[in-house]
């Protein structure tokens, strides 16, 4: 993509050459693989040259989180690395994270959790979106993006870009790029319009610290495959096989007839969940919503109450917290009672969840990306035992879900 405005060639990596050239000839593109692999920088420099190509073109970058966005694409890669080469020719607005190209171009930086800020540049039409770490989007996002690709540009085919570390081989991600099926009903995709890049760290050697590989060497077999190797790996023993990061995953949640927060202390992370009733024949089952999370490691007791209060005081919920807080725990949360516990009461709490996914009566609000990253990966070892890591908020869901229903499973097959 010529253009007399590009001051300087940056030096490639073969592989970063090879996602140049898909990136130029396909309007769908999905840059996969490990980490520190240079997806960022490729698909970056391609808009960057594109802005200087085509004026008036307005480009949309979002990530999950706004703050996940500005710390790594606009800081790091957009104005640390890219834009340096092309002095004179842009302007930054360090406010609302945009960049202004001489010619009338726009790149945008933004998250999903900034509802009002991306429709504002939807609004005045983008011609193209750059989904970085979407493999932690839900699918109802990235169909609302994706719809609102609008901008007409002389010379210009509208494009939708994406990158990820891969995740499970049943997300939605690997499901549209990479067998090019419609996730919610198995049509088929316009193959042709879509291309896809396997990048991985040894394909960035030159790019990388001393003792990376070997660092990445050392990983469990898991987190190897997916972080070295770049596979789509679905994680052993996992618990919740039924949950459907395209299924589950609402934009928001109906109002409920029950709000309840469960409250983990480990790292203080906490869950509002709604709970509404109704009727399958002559059986009454509860429909489950996440309605929000919450996640602050290294707070106390008395700060996380403060915190929870104010996000979420106007549902008038009920806060069960961890049984190993204890009673002087309740004296510190507002409306609390102790989370019930007692022998098989974590299986019992996994077996709810489990059996409410089956039936279709669980939801979480797309928001909730910590959640439904746990929810994805939270599995048992080869002994049967649940794997003590990165489960939170799952912890705090359990709690809450196993507290209401005294015991008894909320819905039966």
């Amino acid at each position: 993509m010529p253009s007399e405005a590009i001051r300087t060639t940056p030096s490639w990596t073969t592989k970063q050459a090879e996602a140049f050239g898909l990136l130029s000839n396909r309007p769908r593109v999905l840059l996969y693989g490990g980490s520190q692999s240079g997806k960022t920088r490729a698909i970056v420099e391609f808009f960057v040259r594109a802005c200087l190509t085509f004026p008036g073109l307005r480009i949309l970058v979002v990530r999950q989180r706004r703050q996940h966005a500005k710390e790594s694409v606009w800081h790091e890669t957009l104005l640390g690395d890219v834009l340096p080469r092309y002095a004179g020719a842009w302007s930054p607005n360090y406010t609302d994270l945009f960049v202004s190209f001489v010619n009338g171009a726009e790149i945008w930086v933004s998250g999903t959790d900034e509802k009002e800020r991306i429709d504002k540049v939807l609004g005045r039409g983008i011609g193209g979106v750059y989904l970085n770490e979407v493999s932690q989007i839900s699918y109802t996002a990235y169909t609302t993006i994706r719809t609102r690709i609008s901008q007409k540009v002389e010379g210009w085919v509208a494009r939708l870009v994406a990158d990820c570390n891969p995740p499970a081989p049943t997300h939605w991600v690997h499901k549209v790029f990479i067998e090019h099926i419609e996730p919610t009903d198995g049509g088929k995709l316009h193959a042709a319009r879509y291309g896809s890049l396997l990048m991985n760290p040894a394909d960035n050697l030159a790019n990388l610290r001393e003792g990376y590989l070997e660092d990445l060497d050392e990983l469990p077999d898991a987190q190897r495959r997916r972080f070295r190797d770049g596979e789509f790996v679905q994680p052993a023993g996992a618990v919740f096989s039924e949950y459907s990061d395209i299924e589950c995953p609402i934009e928001k949640a109906p109002d409920c007839e029950q709000y309840v927060v469960g409250v983990d202390m480990v790292t203080y992370a906490a869950v509002l969940v709604g709970f509404q009733r109704y009727t399958d024949g002559s059986r009454i089952r509860r429909k489950v919503y996440v309605v929000d999370e919450w996640q602050q490691p290294g707070t106390i007791a008395h700060e996380a109450n403060t915190a929870i209060a104010s996000k979420w005081g106007r549902y008038r919920y009920t806060a069960y917290i961890d049984h190993n807080l204890g009673e002087a725990g309740t004296r510190e949360f507002d409306n609390s009672r102790l989370a019930r516990k007692g022998p098989g009461s974590v299986d019992a709490g996994i077996s709810e969840l489990q059996t409410a996914m089956h039936l279709g009566d669980f939801h979480v609000v797309d928001s909730c990306s910590l959640l439904r990253y746990q929810l994805q990966n939270y599995r048992r070892d080869e002994a049967g035992v649940i794997i003590k890591e990165d489960d939170h908020l799952i912890d705090a869901l359990r709690m809450a879900v196993y507290s209401i229903s005294a015991g008894r499973v909320i819905n039966v097959v």
